[in-house]
């Protein structure tokens, strides 16, 4: 019967994350089209589309990522071609493959209670449906990738301090520094994670020292590339890029020392300050991680990352983890420290980071709230009243039935919003139109000398490249992004300047091109369909 419930519980999982996997979302953002062409041009020619042979550090626009997504993705890529399945699939891959390794996690937690396998199955189920996770494996995220790493690699860690089986320590050895591939989130995460560990059982670990340090090498010498990009300006581009400690709000002098008026506000004083606004900074975004309304209400700022009046957990999910927590902080189960521990550091890398709270670079919380909100369902279900048999029967039964009824409808709702809702009422976040505008003027651009493209949305040109299945081995890219090629022409569109132009067809938003504009071929619209309001592009020839 486990067995049964186990492979019931992949299925979801894998339905949930493959269900209209290039459909929904909408569109792909232009991180995910980066990470999909990169993969095909490595594919292709061994580069990226910068030119650099199989980089540990893929470069996408202004930014650099990790590059484990990007590799995973080029076998997808070749069997399912340059499209949205394909490029989405690693995320939905090893999402399932996250959803297996939490029920031999949380088994490995629980390994010395009586219900471990209840535990553990309930878990595995929370995990597959959850909207935080499901987010994040239905869409390119480095970040899904990079929970797989960790959550396996935890386990085999467990698992060797359990064991003491030597080739358990190797195999987490791999998996956790192959997070540092995936994310950089992970980069700060893991190596807390693994000092805490070693910290907390320092004991019998000193009493394994000989078995330790095989792994301990290999830990080193995998990680060995990681420290040269780590070191390197990409490395700290991108924390400068999002990091609190860059922040206009914190960073922004006080006027009076600008002008240096240091009777005011000496440097000694400035920096006093600025330390504490650091400080207030920090505890803010960390205690936005465990806000109720963020987590259960309405989720974080940036809409991609969670459906329409969504949190990221079920509402149902609150009182539980309320009742899993409390139960756990009573219970005596082996790995408890390691369980606070991680819950306690996870929000770190988004704490530092401005936007907070934020899903994607607090995702390796997961999957301690849901093994939390399991341990709380399993002590409810098996729960004991002070009434008489027959009444606690009763009791159990409709407190079992009602848990169950307000799973489902959360989980109806869930499914409402995000394969409902979310393509319409989001679907300027995903980026969406540009697939739809690519081929509509492919049908048309023999007839123009050149075609102006706005870049009020940001990168178009990796939208051209991608859906054009723009041939790698001919673009060349010297270091710039929105970069002409062919016809195309990436910039802001002048209207009164540009409709002058002759034989140029001009791609502007509705602020560039008015609605009234003679000659108008089309709009491409938002699913809403209201052309005054939700005009994406417009495309209209010059001359007119």
């Amino acid at each position: 019967m486990k067995k049964i419930t186990f492979i019931i519980i992949v299925l979801l999982a894998v339905v949930l994350r493959f269900y209209k996997l290039g459909e929904v979302p909408i569109s792909l953002d232009w991180d995910e089209l980066s990470l999909g062409y990169n993969a095909y041009t490595l594919l292709l020619t061994g580069n990226d589309e910068f030119g650099n042979s199989w980089p540990l550090s893929i470069r996408s626009f202004n930014d650099y990522k990790p590059p484990a997504y990007t590799y995973l993705d080029i076998i997808p890529t070749a069997i399912f071609g340059l499209n949205e399945f394909g490029t989405r699939f690693p995320a939905a891959f090893f999402g399932v493959l996250s959803v297996v390794g939490v029920f031999f996690l949380t088994r490995e937690f629980f390994k010395d209670t009586k219900s471990s396998k209840y535990i553990a199955h309930v878990a595995m189920l929370i995990f597959a449906i959850s909207p935080w996770h499901l987010q994040f494996s239905r869409a390119a995220f480095e970040g899904g990738i990079a929970v797989f790493f960790v959550v396996w690699g935890m386990f085999f860690l467990l698992r060797y301090l359990s064991l003491n089986k030597t080739y358990y320590l190797y195999l987490a050895c791999v998996f956790l520094a192959g997070s540092f591939y995936a994310y950089h989130a992970a980069r700060l995460i893991v190596p807390l994670l693994v000092v805490g560990v070693v910290l907390r059982y320092r004991k019998e670990l000193l009493l394994r020292w000989k078995s330790v340090l095989g792994p301990a090498l290999l830990g080193v010498v995998l990680l060995f590339p990681v420290m040269i990009v780590l070191f390197s300006g990409s490395a700290s581009e991108r924390f400068s890029s999002v990091s609190i400690f860059d922040s206009e709000t914190v960073l922004l002098r006080p006027l009076e020392y600008e002008r240096e008026d240091k009777a005011t506000d000496s440097w000694e004083s400035w920096m006093h300050n600025r330390r504490v606004e650091y400080a207030k900074e920090f505890v803010n975004g960390y205690l936005n991680h465990y806000n109720v309304a963020n987590m259960f209400l309405k989720g974080d700022v940036v809409e991609r990352h969670h459906a329409p009046d969504m949190g990221l957990f079920y509402l149902i999910e609150l009182p539980l983890i309320c009742v899993g927590i409390y139960s756990l902080i009573r219970s005596k189960f082996k790995y408890k420290f390691v369980f606070f521990y991680w819950a306690l550091i996870a929000p770190l890398p988004a704490a530092i980071s401005t936007g907070t709270p934020h899903a994607i670079r607090s995702i390796l919380f997961l999957p301690i709230p849901q093994i939390a909100v399991a341990f709380g369902v399993v002590k409810l279900w098996s729960m004991r009243g002070l009434l008489t048999n027959e009444v606690n029967g009763a009791f159990r039964n409709i407190s079992r039935a009602a848990l169950v009824i307000l799973f489902c409808i959360n989980f109806g709702y869930y499914l409402n919003q995000y394969y409902v809702h979310m393509d319409v009422e989001y679907a300027l976040n995903w980026q969406y139109g540009y697939k739809e505008l690519i081929a509509g003027i492919s049908e048309i651009e023999d007839e123009y000398d050149k075609i102006i493209v706005t870049t009020a949305y940001d990168q178009p040109y990796i939208y051209f490249l991608y859906y054009k299945k723009y041939d790698p081995r001919v673009w060349v890219n010297n270091g710039e992004y929105n970069k002409a090629f062919d016809k195309y022409e990436f910039r802001k569109v002048e209207w009164l300047k540009d409709r002058n132009l002759k034989n140029v067809l001009l791609v502007g938003d509705k602020l560039e091109i008015p609605e009234d504009a003679p000659g108008m071929l089309k709009a491409i619209r938002t699913p809403e369909g209201e052309r005054s309001k939700d005009d994406v592009f417009r495309i209209i020839p010059s001359g007119k």
